[in-house]
């Protein structure tokens, strides 16, 4: 009975979205105007272009299977094609990109949790930036094109390298992901190797910290598929963590300002 009503509620509020949304798309366009614009135009043209939609789609939702297998989910590629379509669909009527909360909720009725999730629509979105940049320096260097386009090809390109490096520093135990392991080659847990800095993943992170000097770090600790919010059936995602400096859980100035925060 409760998943029945949270469905009709989730149904409710998108219709009611999308009508609002689509109201004042309608409220601007002419509609026959855009159809006999539509109708002038050669039929191959309307077919060549829906054919190019749907292979972008097909290409975007093997894309994603591949994310989503690298984080171990197995998703059918006609469940995420389909989820593709409706997520782009309402990215067209929705603000600031409201249809991938709509992927991000479908994988979770999947038994997705929402931080891996979301983490792949974040790799998607910096793999199209890498994409991109590359195109934009290709081609304003191609032509010999300066000014505007060119710096932002660099700019565009010096954003999807920082993002390259946040997400390998993410991932700084590449072994123990790929086994879905806590150890590392090693046989080294890297989560207590703050002092001994005996793996070289601990020292390279070690050394990002002291070369930036930080004034708050943040321990984003994820969950596993087994792990709930206290006794009820909703998984836990992620956890914000203030850890203490000794055994004795000491709340120092640095703690304080961590808790405040988290």
């Amino acid at each position: 009975m409760r998943n029945w009503r949270r469905n009709l509620v989730r149904i409710g509020i998108g219709t009611a979205a999308t009508a609002a949304f689509l109201w004042l798309f309608l409220r601007d366009v002419d509609l026959g105007l855009a159809w006999d614009e539509i109708m002038a135009l050669p039929g191959w043209t309307m077919i060549a272009a829906l054919g190019l939609v749907i292979a972008n789609v097909l290409i975007m939702s093997i894309r994603w299977g591949y994310l989503l297998g690298g984080a171990g989910f197995q998703i059918g590629l006609w469940k995420l094609f389909s989820t593709v379509c409706v997520g782009r669909g309402a990215n067209n009527i929705l603000p600031a990109r409201g249809g991938d909360l709509l992927r991000i909720e479908s994988m979770r009725e999947r038994h997705v949790p929402v931080f891996v999730t979301a983490g792949t629509l974040f790799a998607e979105r910096l793999l199209d930036g890498v994409i991109l940049s590359a195109w934009l320096l290709f081609g304003a260097l191609a032509i010999g094109q300066g000014g505007p386009m060119l710096l932002t090809g660099i700019a565009l390109s010096a954003g999807a390298a920082l993002g390259v490096v946040l997400v390998a520093l993410a991932a700084r135990d590449p072994d123990g992901a790929e086994r879905y392991a806590r150890r590392n080659a090693q046989g080294i847990d890297m989560n207590r190797d703050a002092l001994a800095l005996a793996t070289p993943e601990g020292r390279l992170l070690k050394a990002v910290r002291d070369r930036f000097q930080p004034e708050l770090g943040f321990n984003l600790h994820d969950q596993n598929r087994r792990t709930t919010v206290g006794d009820t059936s909703v998984l836990a995602t992620i956890s914000l963590l203030a850890v203490s400096g000794d055994a004795l859980g000491s709340l120092t100035p640095g703690r304080a300002r961590a808790k405040r925060v988290c």
